[in-house]
């Protein structure tokens, strides 16, 4: 049972995060779950690209980039994913440092990486399935594909803002814009490799 509880523990951080974040007990049972799950899901990523890329044949959206061949990026994609997934969460916890810094406030780098951790992790499973699903009926395309990543983007971006906010008082203004901002380090990094 306790099993039980402890997986339900970051659905619902992710679920209600605002209501989860205003009680301390439960977010102090959060602490240490940021790194085992991003490194999870950045480790699956490796068997999702040998799923999807290499199993079902899918093009990337756009050309590879750096002039790669289609063969060598994907080799590349599959070997990088995990180093690229530790730079992009790192890169994700230093704009959430640097905006609280900036407006006079201040979080443990450790909080803010266990609710990115947490927060970046369970929408992404939804996705994931979701891809697969898209795949198998062939609708792998951009036009479908890029609106539905985009919702789960900020929906992980504002419960990781909500879930970091929780113990400081975060106007409405900084929240929009820390979630606009993790979602735009997102999207520009991305941009350069991932496809």
């Amino acid at each position: 049972m306790r099993f039980l509880q402890s997986i339900a523990l970051p659905i619902r951080a992710v679920f209600k995060p605002r209501g989860f974040s205003g009680d301390g007990e439960a977010l102090e049972r959060l602490k240490g779950w940021g790194l085992p799950l991003m490194a999870l899901r950045w480790l699956a990523y490796v068997a999702i690209f040998l799923l999807r890329d290499y199993e079902t044949l899918q093009p990337p959206f756009v050309e590879p980039p750096f002039g790669l061949d289609l063969g060598g990026y994907r080799l590349l994609e599959i070997y990088t994913a995990p180093v690229f997934g530790a730079l992009l969460i790192g890169a994700l916890v230093l704009t959430v440092w640097g905006y609280l810094r900036l407006r006079g406030q201040s979080a443990p780098v450790g909080r803010i990486l266990d609710a990115i951790g947490v927060a970046f992790f369970v929408p992404w499973l939804a996705v994931s399935v979701a891809d697969l699903a898209l795949i198998h009926v062939g609708m792998w395309r951009l036009a479908v594909v890029a609106p539905i990543h985009t919702v789960v983007l900020g929906w992980e971006s504002w419960a990781a803002v909500e879930l970091v906010g929780g113990r400081m008082t975060l106007k409405t203004s900084d929240t929009v814009i820390l979630t606009l901002l993790l979602m735009f380090v997102w999207i520009a990094l991305c941009a350069i490799w991932w496809r």
